[in-house]
């Protein structure tokens, strides 16, 4: 069965829950909850990847960002997710690298440590994003849009490279083929073609910064 990356942003109505001790990356605003500690330093490693992207793109990433790693997801974060982001109570809950593995493959692609550390930098993106868009109600498509780039373009090279093999194509030409469907459909699929749009001449920063104003990919209703 395959597994794909469906993040969702979601109102977690459990009580709390907090998993482990504190860590508190070095140099950064991040804070891990973990039981193990490589799996805490696997999480900053990824968390300060998407941080340092995200600033070379314009956005302010000095806000906090409280990730919580499980062994499982609470709901109501479907099975087979590797991450969700809880908006309302404004952190991540993410599954141990153990956990992370036993899901086999993604895109048909061997998961490794690596590969599940990259679906948090996804799940960063959303909580940096949440404090830099000036749209008042950002659309689901826009809020993907940034998160796939950030995940894909944080991706170890091989593993990016791995990633596009699987998934062949040209990238979406313009906003107007991107829609929430589509990524609801294929969201792997999705992932490596907003990248491939993201780094076409002419898109890159000013795409992103347009998302994040609401001038493009904000007319699909809220998410």
């Amino acid at each position: 069965m395959k597994h794909w990356l469906a993040i969702f942003i979601c109102a977690l109505i459990a009580a709390d829950f907090v998993h482990g001790d504190e860590w508190k990356c070095p140099h950064s605003n991040v804070v891990v909850h973990s039981t193990d500690s490589d799996d805490a330093d696997a999480a900053c490693k990824a968390a300060r990847k998407a941080l340092e992207f995200l600033a070379t793109q314009g956005l302010d990433t000095t806000g906090s960002v409280d990730v919580r790693l499980v062994t499982k997801l609470p709901m109501p974060c479907p099975r087979s997710s590797f991450g969700c982001y809880d908006q309302p109570n404004h952190r991540i809950h993410m599954l141990v690298i153990s956990e992370c593995l036993k899901m086999r493959t993604w895109v048909e692609l061997p998961l490794n440590r690596s590969l599940c550390e990259s679906f948090l930098t996804h799940e960063v993106a959303h909580v940096v994003a949440a404090a830099n868009f000036t749209a008042p109600k950002p659309s689901t498509l826009a809020q993907e849009y940034l998160a796939n780039v950030t995940m894909v373009s944080t991706m170890s090279p091989r593993q990016r490279e791995r990633l596009l093999e699987q998934l062949p194509g040209r990238g979406f030409d313009s906003a107007d083929q991107m829609s929430t469907t589509y990524y609801q459909l294929d969201p792997a699929r999705f992932s490596a073609e907003v990248y491939r749009h993201f780094i076409k001449l002419g898109n890159g920063k000013v795409f992103l910064q347009n998302v994040l104003s609401g001038r493009v990919l904000n007319n699909e209703g809220n998410p």
